[in-house]
């Protein structure tokens, strides 16, 4: 019975940690491979003028 409760409780820490550095790397490096491929198939859009407009609230 403990070794059952044992691999729960690691089972939950293995998933609190991917969730909380894995999961986001993996999330930010998959956005920018998709900001990429924006910007050479829409060269008329300046990266530069984006990124100002974005960071504006």
């Amino acid at each position: 019975m403990w070794y059952i409760t044992i691999g729960i409780i690691a089972l939950y820490i293995t998933y609190r940690v991917c969730v909380s550095t894995v999961f986001p790397a993996i999330n930010k490096r998959r956005l920018k491979k998709y900001q990429d491929d924006f910007f050479k198939k829409n060269p008329q859009i300046d990266r530069d003028k984006f990124r100002d407009l974005s960071n504006k609230k």
